[in-house]
């Protein structure tokens, strides 16, 4: 067990203890650290991985707490473990027979059987959704799979997993739409055969009223019965289509995170949405999302840390704030003791403490940290070349748009690493034809800030 207590962090809310001096910092981290209450106290955290704990794999995907304790957890490589206290315990499902002939369009390897979901049905088994090894059935001694050979799964690739108030498995897929489970025959939604959107189904979450709210990548839709709504940014206040992440609160309300548009909650008939520009929300892009027994919203973000809302203030944890392990969240959840659970790429964290707990949210980064230093030469004729500096790692895009706002090029999408880095403009356009020569602009946009750089293209 590892408990990590930051001098200049912790010294709020830790009574007459200021952590001020090297010496008393690590005296008080070595009590800590062998204390065995010291991580259960308000606004501490503990980090779990494989060089400090029994976690098999750094690479936490999923998380699922158990109704009467413990936790179940998710990995890339090493399967599932569940967390009982101090103790672990550990079940990999075996691979499929037959290799890459034992089923369709699957991607062999170490990340085929990626756990992406879990899920419990009211009798106690365990029900996975893999990466590309289609749905697992886990009995506590038995594995068991469902593929696109065996059964009707549509689609290999399962990204969320629920079970509703009758037992039955409900499968968002990447390629196959929605599939439901009754134990013994297939029900499948998709784009041909029903209302939904898209065929690629990133989240599901059921309601009070057993209506399954169903987040894909071209909008919203809730099924109840046979009836179905569907909500797109066309059609409603939803202001992003793209869907990776549904929360229900305490309220009925659902709260949708989008990947690019913010986080929003929408009660049946009024949206309101949150977004990074206008509110303590430290990204636009929205991984996952829980939320707590007091009501507090847990956004889990895609390079920018976990953010928690309590309905009036935000408080933001990150690698560069706290002991959460890596800024890239792929799911919490909030345990029958009140504990948060976070899970990253390089490892699993604990708080216990709330929103409002010993550490502070750092103040997002200023715009002047995410430079778009240059572009040389400026005017150009035939290329130019634009250099951008990162204080750290982030999701960023750099684009070219012209005095209309049009928008002409794509010159960078992706997740970058800190520092300097150069893209070239061949002053072509996004289908590879010559723009005529003008007034253009480069902008360079990442979770935290814009910057517009003015380009002359000359003839």
């Amino acid at each position: 067990m590892y408990i990590s207590t930051e001098p200049d962090l912790h010294a709020e809310g830790k009574g007459s203890m200021p952590l001020r001096r090297p010496h008393l910092f690590w005296l008080v981290q070595c009590l800590l650290i062998l204390s065995p209450l010291a991580w259960g106290q308000g606004g501490e955290w503990t980090v779990y991985t494989r060089e400090n704990s029994g976690l098999p794999d750094n690479n936490v995907l999923s998380l699922l707490a158990a109704p009467d304790g413990g936790l179940w957890i998710g990995t890339r490589f090493e399967g599932v473990a569940f967390l009982d206290g101090g103790n672990w315990s550990y079940f990999k499902p075996p691979a499929p027979p037959g290799g890459k002939a034992g089923l369709q369009n699957v991607a062999e390897g170490p990340q085929a059987q990626a756990i992406y979901d879990l899920a419990l049905d009211s009798t106690g088994v365990l029900w996975v959704g893999t990466k590309v090894h289609g749905l697992l059935r886990f009995d506590g001694s038995t594995w068991t799979r469902y593929d696109t050979v065996n059964s009707d799964l549509p689609d290999n690739y399962a990204w969320s997993v629920v079970i509703d108030g009758e037992n039955r498995v409900w499968v968002g897929t990447r390629y196959g739409g929605v599939a439901v489970f009754d134990g013994g025959s297939w029900v499948i939604y998709n784009t041909h055969n029903s209302p939904l959107p898209s065929d690629d189904v990133g989240c599901l979450a059921l309601d009070r009223q057993q209506g399954m709210w169903i987040g894909t990548r071209r909008g919203l839709a809730i099924l109840r019965g046979n009836e179905w709504q569907v909500y797109t940014s066309a059609n409603s206040g939803l202001p992003y289509d793209y869907l990776e992440a549904i929360a229900i609160d305490q309220q009925g309300a659902a709260w949708l995170g989008t990947f690019g548009g913010g986080l929003v909650r929408f009660d049946g008939q009024q949206w309101q949405v949150y977004r990074h520009a206008t509110s303590g929300l430290p990204s636009d892009s929205i991984y996952s999302l829980s939320v707590g027994q007091d009501g507090t919203v847990w956004a889990g973000t895609f390079a920018a840390g976990l953010a928690a809302f309590d309905g009036r203030n935000w408080t933001v944890f990150n690698s560069h704030n706290s002991p959460v392990p890596h800024d890239l969240i792929y799911e919490t959840t909030t345990d029958r003791d009140g504990a948060l659970w976070v899970a990253t790429t390089l490892g699993l964290a604990c708080y216990h403490g709330g929103a409002g707990g010993a550490f502070k949210s750092r103040p997002a980064p200023l715009p002047s940290d995410f430079v778009l230093a240059s572009v040389r030469p400026n005017p150009f004729m035939d290329a130019t070349r634009l250099t951008l500096t990162l204080p750290f790692a982030t999701q960023a895009e750099l684009e070219v748009f012209d005095l209309r706002g049009s928008h002409v090029v794509s010159l960078l999408s992706g997740f970058l690493s800190p520092g300097t880095h150069e893209l070239w403009w061949n002053g072509r356009d996004q289908a590879g034809e010559q723009v005529p020569a003008g007034v253009y602009f480069a902008r360079l946009r990442t979770p935290y800030a814009v910057q517009k750089v003015q380009v002359v293209r000359l003839h």
